[in-house]
């Protein structure tokens, strides 16, 4: 058989004979070293646990190395009564609720009596540790 001297690239037969023969010295001596740590079963069995505590490293690292921010403790609760706040204070709400408790709705003047101011505490408050017992 009569092959071009050059192949592909521009590597030789020769070239590539070669690498062929690195790949297989390569193989066996990774048979080699594997056949040692096969016989003596104790280098196995602290091979193994060594395999394992470096896969904790690795995935301690992988959580370290992700962006993780938490609040404190003591941020949840006032977060969650300035969110509630602002939830219940929009217009969109405030008409809602005012539909059924109408002392919450502005009068004419655009003010809100005191029981008003009560009874929107009261909700706020209420709608407070709904979500703290099954929310948070």
């Amino acid at each position: 058989m009569n092959l071009p001297e050059n192949i592909g690239n521009g590597t030789s037969i020769e070239d590539i004979r070669k690498n062929i023969i690195k790949k297989n010295k390569l193989a066996s001596s990774i048979e080699n070293k594997m056949d040692e740590y096969d016989t003596d079963s104790d280098s196995t069995s602290s091979s193994e646990s060594e395999i394992k505590q470096h896969k904790k490293s690795k995935k301690s690292k992988k959580k370290s190395k992700k962006i993780s921010f938490k609040l404190p403790d003591w941020t949840h609760d006032p977060l969650i009564i300035l969110c509630l706040y602002v939830l219940l204070s929009t217009d969109i709400v405030r008409i809602f609720i005012g539909k059924y408790i109408k002392i919450v709705s502005p009068d004419e003047t655009g003010n809100v009596g005191i029981i008003g101011n009560v009874i929107f505490g009261i909700i706020l408050a209420t709608s407070f540790i709904l979500i703290k017992k099954f929310i948070v």
